[in-house]
């Protein structure tokens, strides 16, 4: 991949490189900026210091934050990956325990980890006696995963790209019981995405959506979903269920049971 030689006076990296699929791995930001390079002075506002080289990338418009939004693809994620001191971000207790009282202790085994990264969360939910199938379109990310947690079972971890390959052949309908999907629906063709989850779900199967809140972001970033997105999310599925993450508020869980209405 090319690396990200720009560099984009005025904006923080957190402002202009849009959230992963998962949390960020612990030190993620170090990686991007190797190869970002030493930050500049801070200079008036994105698109009017844009270079012409950066104008064209970003079309007729001139949006940096869709140019590096192209970075979201395999090759760049592989690079990030590939950072020697990447590590998984530890998942907080709590988090768990919330998935396994309204998600896990009546849902059945066979579970898919959707952008699954470095396959913490898949691991998580495997211990608690859960039959998980990981998958990440960063063949690097899930080379990791399998390295981090071949002694975790019943775990196994495959890359796939759930906007542009074929469905992998095991996703029949009715052949899963809880599809989660955590910090990764704003990255994936929403609806598209849904009405596969819905077609793989058993009758009272489980969709588990985790995301940031964009309005509720204290940091000021919007990045997630919006609230009315949330929301939305609710339609053509026979229970409904919300509960916050954090306590701010600005991560929430949504339970989407029974596909069919």
């Amino acid at each position: 991949m090319t690396p990200l030689d720009k560099r984009v006076p005025g904006r923080t990296l957190a402002a202009i490189i849009p959230p992963p699929a998962q949390p960020l791995p612990v030190n993620f930001w170090r990686a991007v900026r190797r190869q970002l390079g030493p930050p500049i002075r801070p200079g008036p506002s994105l698109p009017a210091l844009a270079s012409p080289g950066w104008r064209r990338r970003a079309g007729a418009g001139g949006n940096l934050v869709n140019t590096l939004r192209q970075h979201r693809s395999a090759t760049f994620w592989d690079d990030m990956y590939s950072a020697p001191d990447i590590r998984p971000a530890p998942i907080p207790r709590a988090e768990i325990g919330q998935f396994q009282d309204r998600v896990a202790a009546s849902a059945g085994p066979a579970v898919i980890d959707v952008g699954t990264g470095l396959g913490e969360w898949a691991c998580r939910m495997s211990k608690l006696g859960l039959t998980v199938t990981g998958y990440d379109y960063s063949p690097v990310a899930i080379e990791s995963a399998r390295r981090l947690h071949h002694n975790h079972g019943p775990l196994t971890f495959e890359v796939h790209d759930f906007d542009a390959d074929a469905i992998p052949r095991h996703l029949q309908r009715e052949s899963v019981d809880v599809v989660s999907c955590r910090h990764v629906l704003h990255f994936l063709e929403r609806p598209r995405f849904i009405a596969d989850a819905r077609r793989w779900l058993h009758k009272n199967g489980v969709l588990h959506i985790t995301t940031a809140v964009a309005e509720k972001m204290r940091d000021g970033r919007h990045v997630g979903l919006r609230e009315a997105e949330v929301r939305e999310l609710a339609r053509g599925w026979r229970e409904y269920d919300r509960y916050d993450v954090d306590p701010h508020g600005e991560i929430t869980a949504v339970v989407l049971r029974g596909p069919y209405t």
